[in-house]
């Protein structure tokens, strides 16, 4: 015990060379088993308004090193390192940032810790917890959620690792399971929502508002489909013009959109916008120009892009993503196979996080001690140096060097493997000693 105390204390100078102990790693958020649209909308985060918001975050949360946010119309979660295991003030900026009663915060939120942390991660990643079973848009939103703390420098060595175990669990998860079978994102719901009301395709003129991954998405399924009456608006209408290129589609400006709604037998819209860009006066002037021609309007954004009360009008049919879950369940049996077999590779992936974790404890202690024996040959080769410079017997001299080296470097593994041989067990001794055996190298 002696031995080992005074070994690991020169190797420990500095109390950063063994870090035994991890920061905690905290997901707090809420999602759409917790939180309905609307609260999700008011809880949700613009992709321009991350930068603000992880700074934020920093500045206001004693404690916390490293953070992400990621926000999708399913869920708002911060990814973090915090120095203690307590919620309360993440909770407590959140519900200030969002203006939202922390109370509610508390009532809905879920929060996991490192190893449940890093497995809902993983979860999320693979699209096992999206309100849609094995979705392939949060893998990209994932990795751009901790892509884009990682240039702002808000990621570290804690949640790096977690991103890395993510990434690698959900692609091994999509590529050896079935999860990715069968099309059942919202995108493919809302058109085959479509096709519910409509006989033929073909004849319908169809809205889509936004331009983003959504949107390219959602337009795939509609050309697929049979839609030819294409537009699509948005705030930016080079981006527009770029998406419709792609499809035949024509395109109008946001700001025009609302007197040209009567020409649209369907309204599609997502968009990143924070509040609602059409309303029931909008619909309501479209309907009296319509003659009461029924309107079908499918919302994919959160926050909502339709504003509800849209809802309250007779020939207008208002949908959300949340009203498309009983269409999605109907393709997902074989997912939800799949997701049993899955179990067992988030397990993998768990059992892998560990393993590096504890690899990236040892790291510093690691350089430290190569830096020592770098040191030793150093000092060693300049005292062979000068005897050799003096005239002494040059293999005196260098049978010295290789013995006094030899002996340095070997001094302190030779006390740490007898005090490993005292307190572990034989199977971690025979791991040390296949370091040994020639077979392996």
């Amino acid at each position: 015990m002696v031995i080992s105390s005074h070994l690991i204390k020169s190797y420990a100078r500095k109390r950063t060379l063994l870090t035994n102990h991890p920061m905690p790693i905290l997901v707090y958020g809420l999602n759409y088993r917790t939180a309905d649209i609307d609260d999700r909308g008011q809880l949700a985060f613009s992709a321009e308004d991350i930068p603000r918001a992880l700074q934020s975050l920093r500045d206001t949360v004693s404690g916390l090193t490293e953070a992400v946010i990621l926000s999708t119309c399913n869920r708002s979660e911060i990814h973090c390192a915090l120095d203690s295991k307590s919620s309360l003030h993440v909770r407590r900026w959140l519900a200030q940032d969002r203006d939202y009663s922390s109370e509610l915060i508390q009532a809905n939120a879920y929060e996991y810790w490192d190893d449940r942390a890093v497995q809902h991660a993983i979860e999320t990643a693979a699209g096992l917890d999206s309100q849609v079973l094995g979705e392939t848009q949060i893998f990209g939103q994932f990795k751009d959620a901790y892509e884009e703390s990682q240039k702002l420098g808000h990621l570290g060595r804690e949640l790096q690792l977690v991103e890395a175990t993510a990434i690698h669990s959900a692609k091994k998860i999509r590529s050896s399971t079935d999860i990715g079978r069968n099309p059942v994102s919202v995108s493919y719901a809302a058109v085959k929502m479509i096709k519910q009301v409509f006989t033929s395709l073909e004849d319908i003129s169809v809205l889509v508002i936004g331009a983003g991954d959504n949107v390219r998405l959602l337009m795939e399924h509609l050309v697929s489909n049979g839609v030819r009456k294409l537009t699509i608006a948005n705030r930016t209408i080079e981006n527009a013009q770029e998406l419709a290129a792609n499809f035949g589609a024509n395109t109008v400006s946001l700001d025009s959109m609302p007197g040209q709604l009567a020409s649209y037998d369907v309204v599609m819209s997502s968009t990143g916008s924070p509040e609602p860009i059409l309303g029931k006066s909008d619909f309501t002037q479209a309907i009296t120009e319509r003659r009461r021609k029924p309107m079908l309007v499918v919302d994919l954004a959160v926050p909502r892009d339709i504003n509800s009360d849209v809802s309250e009008l007779t020939d207008v049919y208002l949908y959300t993503v949340d009203d498309l879950t009983g269409i999605i369940k109907e393709n997902l049996k074989q997912r939800e196979t799949a997701a049993e077999d899955a179990k067992l590779l988030v397990q993998a992936g768990l059992e892998r996080f560990k393993k590096e974790n504890q690899i990236l404890r040892i790291a510093p202690l690691l350089r430290e001690y190569r830096t020592q024996n770098e040191q030793t040959r150093a000092e060693l080769l300049k005292g062979a140096l000068i005897k050799l410079n003096q005239g002494q017997d040059a293999e005196a001299v260098v049978e010295r060097l290789t013995k006094d080296l030899t002996n340095q470097l070997s001094h302190k593994p030779t006390l740490l493997l007898r005090y490993l041989a005292g307190v572990h067990t034989n199977q971690q001794l025979k791991a040390i000693q296949q370091l040994f055996d020639e077979d392996e190298n």
